[in-house]
């Protein structure tokens, strides 16, 4: 369940921006903006399989904030 998440939600804090050092965590420990492969399309099929990783990202950031907003 939540622990399938991790990945995505360790990913999520390490580049974002933190505004104490003015710059995201990967970019300060590497000195260079993260690149990740999703931003990559190769095929249709890497399309649909992106379209449905960001939908179900929008759905686990909305259930986070329910849950941040009950507690």
């Amino acid at each position: 369940m939540w622990e399938d998440n991790l990945p995505l939600m360790e990913f999520s804090y390490n580049n974002g921006y933190q505004s104490t050092i003015r710059m995201a965590l990967f970019e300060a420990l590497y000195e260079r903006k993260c690149r990740t492969r999703c931003a990559r399309v190769y095929l249709d099929e890497a399309l649909i399989i992106g379209n449905k990783m960001i939908q179900e990202t929008t759905k686990t950031i909305r259930r986070i904030r329910e849950h941040i907003q009950v507690t």
